[in-house]
């Protein structure tokens, strides 16, 4: 016989609980939650007009008033008892392995409601959600952070020298390692973080080679963001150079029985210069049309590099 999950009327609701119940129904897809969590989905999922809520299609929402479906008209006033449990990891005992991964799950939670906040659709209670996840992702941030003062510049060697001196699987070499974690989670462009690594002793060791490939990452990272976003800006422009050289010849001179007030500011110059590239302009919108920069960036293939003291043919060179 198939175990019947006890509900709970529920209706109305505090604030704490609203955020008890929201946060619960993200954790229960968390697979360390999944047997202990039972999410309340939309019984409607059917119909096809459900999108996926912090990465769970039909995920309801709880507010002040009432059981929602941010997709659709569906309200309850129950939920599984299991989703009024306290929320983990902000109080008592902390499993120093489990808390980044729950950490990064969190987080990844938080940025997908938040872009679809951001996006053009409504949906029901997601104002509510949204500031619950990122409540309990800052209570989770802070078990690594604890109130008072606080030393923003620690020299690294002295915390690989806390963790090394003390003894293997103590509490302090676990708490070390999980802050390490932890602040990679919040934190993820400290570059010293990549030059670490634990040797066959278990120590914490430095690696002036890893970090430096850790700094290079992260210049390739932020580079290729820069020209993602100024791909996207060509792709606007050239989608309207496209349509202006289509317009142009229609709509560049005035009705000629009337006598504008100011003059008209003469272009033919650049009029000019954008038909004799309009082959080139036609050309790149149909190769950007519908593709993302890294589908464009996989048919690029570099230039042969050139060793530096080589000589140069120039007349090799392509001309203008």
């Amino acid at each position: 016989m198939d175990q019947i999950t006890p509900y709970v009327i529920v209706s109305p609701l505090t604030d704490d609980q609203v955020k008890t119940i929201n946060v619960n129904q993200v954790l229960a897809s968390h697979e360390p939650f999944q047997n202990s969590r039972s999410p309340s989905l939309c019984p409607h999922l059917e119909s096809g007009k459900h999108d996926a809520i912090a990465g769970v299609v039909g995920l309801l929402i709880a507010t002040k008033a009432i059981i929602v479906c941010p997709c659709c008209d569906y309200v309850q006033k129950s939920v599984p008892s299991s989703l009024l449990d306290t929320l983990p990891a902000t109080s008592g005992p902390l499993d120093d392995s489990d808390y980044p991964n729950l950490l990064a799950f969190m987080r990844d939670a938080d940025e997908q409601l938040q872009a679809l906040l951001d996006g053009d659709r409504y949906y029901m209670g997601l104002n509510v959600l949204r500031p619950n996840v990122g409540q309990y992702l800052k209570d989770l941030s802070a078990r690594f952070r604890p109130k008072g003062p606080t030393l923003e510049s620690v020299p690294l060697a002295l915390m690989l020298t806390l963790h090394n001196q003390a003894p293997p699987s103590s509490a302090t070499r676990r708490i070390i390692i999980g802050f390490i974690k932890a602040e990679n989670v919040l934190k993820p462009r400290q570059h010293w973080m990549g030059g670490l690594y634990l040797n066959a002793e278990g120590d914490l060791c430095f690696d002036e080679a890893l970090y430096e490939k850790t700094v290079w990452r992260g210049k390739q990272e932020t580079y290729f963001e820069s020209i993602e976003k100024g791909y996207e800006q060509l792709q606007s422009g050239l989608k309207f150079l496209h349509h202006f050289q289509k317009r142009e010849d229609d709509s560049s001179s005035p009705p000629s029985d009337i006598q504008p007030l100011l003059p008209i500011r003469d272009v033919q110059d650049q009029v000019a210069h954008l038909k004799r590239i309009q082959p080139k302009v036609e050309a790149l919108v149909e190769a950007m049309e519908g593709r993302t920069f890294a589908q464009l960036a996989a048919n690029i293939r570099p230039e042969p590099s050139v060793a530096i003291g080589t000589q140069i043919d120039q007349a090799a060179l392509p001309s203008d």
